[in-house]
């Protein structure tokens, strides 16, 4: 496999902890699935071996990280499991995508 230029992993990593799908990102890059997937375990064994805070700094996603830690704490707070957040993000954006509000439901 070609290495991966830091540029490139950086490219690949902000919309991937922005929600987008390794086949999403994997053809906005022009790289595969599995490419995706490289870069995605090798900052999470530089996470692991390091700290998170270090491998966001120098993946340059410390933004991204800070709002899933800080939606993660909100999930804790507010006793609502993950997957029922997750079920009510979807919702929102299909609803935001048919142009509805909640307030019109």
């Amino acid at each position: 496999m070609r290495k991966i230029s830091s540029l490139k992993k950086k490219r690949i990593l902000r919309p991937l902890f922005q929600g987008r799908s390794y086949g999403a990102v994997a053809e906005t890059e022009g790289v595969s699935k599995s490419t995706v997937k490289t870069v995605y375990d090798e900052f999470v064994a530089e996470a692991s071996g390091s700290s998170l805070e270090n491998a966001a700094e120098e993946y340059e996603v410390s933004e991204e990280v800070e709002v899933l830690r800080e939606l993660a704490s909100e999930s804790r707070r507010s006793t609502l499991p993950m997957p029922e957040i997750l079920a009510s993000a979807r919702l929102s954006t299909l609803m935001k995508g048919l142009d509805v509000s909640a307030l019109e439901l």
